[in-house]
């Protein structure tokens, strides 16, 4: 055994002074690593994507990996424009928020027909994947899933990162899991039927990150922008998988947003919007400029309901805990420059103060801030069902791979 080793370490010095041997066997073995390759990696971002589970490509003709039964959840409106990415039994959930309710996931549990052994499709924006991913996690203590993006907000923020959950009456996502699907597929062909009012709103996150990255992401091409989006917050997401830490200046502006959502009644206000605003109050209480959202807004046809309107939701609403809370507070992220972000805890009533006056005149004292933007060690694993090697092409670094870990 011994020899046989010997012998093996002797080859490998002998490739290693003969670049062109090195060479000439990566290259005839290529075709076999593109065959058992979960993804392919060209650069720095293609290793972050692939350690996520992300792809940001046309849609793949194998979507779901592996042999077993797939279901696909999709919005109803985007069936109407889009043919389904596989082919599948169909459940439809309406669009926007009203998919995000308890009746539409008990109906999906009660209408599902798949086994451990299946995998469940999310086809549409950021509700549609919020609840279908909820489903899953739930549904046989939980099966495997697929996002599949169509919106902006959906592919820049959204569907990326394992967070799924439906909504209250008293406020935006209070149930939920932290749920990773085993692929993300991002397409930006799908945003070519969104309407340009959607598109906005899909802007204010990108504003959001962009100003988290210290780049001014918004104003790239689509194809550009999403995929740099997408690449830092799947970086952010594996560094803090249960959003415990870095992971909650992603709150940027939603602290706000959730509230001014929960109180128009998931009706008058979309998520976009919402957002919109929200940055608007962030910035200002960072006293950072507010250019780029204010650009975003003016697009934006937001109508508020007014404290006298007798159809306005109850105020109280507005001040609900989100996902990001815990003992009472709300996590409220400031800027004090870019790529740095300050997250600490808001008390509700503060949050709730502020959201009645959204300008006020001193900054809030936040605490220090941790870089946002690196792989977190222990996480930075595939999130698939097979632990077998990326194929780095363009390099001679085969036998580089994504080790196989438990999903978060």
């Amino acid at each position: 055994m011994f020899e046989r080793f010997a012998e093996r370490a002797r080859q490998v010095v002998v490739f290693a002074q003969d670049e062109a041997r090195f060479r000439e066997l990566y290259e005839g073995r290529q075709p076999l690593y593109e065959e058992v390759a979960d993804g392919r990696a060209h650069d720095a971002d293609d290793v972050v994507l692939a350690a996520g589970g992300v792809t940001v490509s046309a849609m793949p003709r194998d979507l779901v990996p592996g042999i077993g039964p797939a279901e696909l959840v999709a919005d109803e409106r985007v069936l109407e424009l889009h043919p389904p990415p596989v082919d599948a039994r169909v459940l439809t959930v309406p669009p926007g928020e009203e998919a995000k309710t308890v009746a539409t996931a008990e109906r999906l549990w009660r209408e599902l027909r798949l086994d451990r052994g299946g995998t469940l499709v999310a086809f549409g924006g950021g509700c549609t994947t919020d609840v279908a991913g909820f489903v899953a996690a739930t549904y046989l203590r939980g099966i495997d899933w697929i996002a599949v993006p169509t919106t902006l907000v959906g592919q820049v923020d959204a569907a990326i990162g394992g967070k799924t959950a439906i909504d209250l009456p008293e406020g935006k996502n209070l149930v939920g899991a932290f749920h990773w699907p085993v692929r993300t597929v991002i397409d930006p062909a799908l945003l070519e039927t969104l309407p340009e009012e959607q598109r906005r709103e899909g802007l204010a996150e990108v504003v959001k990150t962009g100003l988290l990255a210290g780049e001014r992401l918004w104003e790239l091409p689509d194809a550009d922008l999403v995929r740099r989006c997408a690449v830092f917050k799947t970086a952010l997401c594996l560094r803090d998988p249960y959003d415990d830490g870095p992971r909650q200046a992603l709150n940027l502006g939603h602290t706000f947003a959730h509230a001014l959502e929960a109180a128009a009644g998931y009706e008058t206000v979309t998520h976009g919007r919402a957002v919109a605003l929200g940055l608007l109050a962030a910035l200002r209480l960072s006293g950072r400029p507010t250019d780029a959202v204010e650009a975003v807004r003016c697009g934006l046809r937001i109508a508020l309901p007014r404290a006298s309107d007798p159809a306005a939701p109850p105020t109280r609403t507005a001040g609900h805990p989100s996902t990001r809370a815990s003992g009472g507070t709300s996590v409220f992220a400031s800027i004090a420059t870019p790529t740095n972000v300050a997250a600490a805890p808001m008390p509700i009533a503060s949050s709730r103060s502020v959201v009645e006056i959204p300008l006020m005149k001193r900054p809030m004292s936040m605490s220090a801030a941790a870089p946002c933007c690196s792989i977190w060690p222990r996480r930075a694993t595939c999130c698939w069902k097979t632990s077998r090697p990326v194929s780095w092409t363009g390099s001679a670094s085969a036998g580089k791979c994504c080790t196989k870990s438990t999903r978060a």
